[in-house]
């Protein structure tokens, strides 16, 4: 496979430059696969034979058997590096927490066969934690779930992929060690009465948001806390006041590029 920039169609100069994007192609499958921006290198780990000779096997994609690429600091990305499969990227797995949509990363997949899923990694991925506020507001149907990936655990839109690139994003405390959907694994149907239902959900914000489970690191939450939280994100004090869990808010929430707002205050356009 072989690397080129593709230009979009925007002005001269420095914005003709960044609108350029990497493509990667296939020659047997004569086809090109979007790339995200940074720097793409091939994802490999040792071999455990002697006789191997290179030392390093590529990680295939168990969905796809793509090569994974580790995109790293460069051409424009400043982060701390995540692993992408070129196909996945571009064609998202819907039965992996993808649309078809495209830009889908690996800490955004929910494979459990691999390693470098980030949503896999937790029994509670996919698990919707309350619906998505914003998505409501304009009549469209988004869910926030718990995920993992490289930063820590996050609650975010399962539109965050899609052409509606909705970014309700709460990032959780990175004092937690884990992070869990409270009984997830369990239907509540099934559960034996009415008040160990409730107890699942938080009956004082509107349409019941379930509550999550906090382990926390030792010694990394003040005194008064216990090892294990039990509570809802949207009005726990102890996370607001404690921790500095701040929530999204109308005006934080952008979807194409542009922020989302209610009303036309001062200052917005007419």
């Amino acid at each position: 496979m072989t690397t080129a920039r593709t230009t979009g169609g925007g002005r001269g100069g420095a914005n003709h430059h960044r609108n350029r994007s990497k493509l990667l192609y296939c020659e047997i499958c004569q086809r090109g696969y979007s790339l995200p921006r940074g720097q793409p290198n091939p994802e490999a780990t040792e071999s455990s034979s002697s006789s191997n000779n290179n030392n390093n096997i590529c990680v295939q994609c168990p969905i796809c058997q793509f090569q994974v690429l580790k995109i790293t600091r460069g051409d424009g990305y400043e982060g701390n590096g995540y692993h992408v499969c070129p196909r996945c990227f571009t064609d998202a797995p819907m039965e992996h927490g993808g649309n078809g949509a495209g830009d889908f990363r690996c800490f955004s997949c929910t494979n459990s066969e691999c390693s470098l899923s980030g949503g896999g990694s937790s029994s509670s991925s996919g698990v919707e934690v309350f619906a998505c506020p914003f998505c409501l507001g304009r009549n469209k149907q988004g869910s926030i779930s718990l995920r993992k990936n490289a930063r820590g655990f996050v609650l975010s839109c399962s539109n965050y992929s899609s052409v509606d690139k909705c970014q309700y994003t709460i990032w959780l405390p990175k004092e937690a060690s884990n992070v869990e959907v409270h009984d997830a694994n369990n239907n509540e149907e099934s559960s034996s009465s009415t008040s160990q239902q409730q107890s699942l959900r938080c009956r004082r914000c509107p349409n019941a948001p379930r509550k999550l489970v906090f382990t926390w690191k030792s010694g990394s939450v003040p005194p008064h806390f216990d090892r294990v939280h039990v509570c809802c994100v949207l009005c726990d004090a102890l996370l607001k006041e404690d921790m500095g869990l701040k929530l999204p808010s109308l005006n934080q929430v952008r979807i194409h590029g542009r922020s989302y707002n209610a009303g036309r205050g001062r200052g917005g356009r007419r």
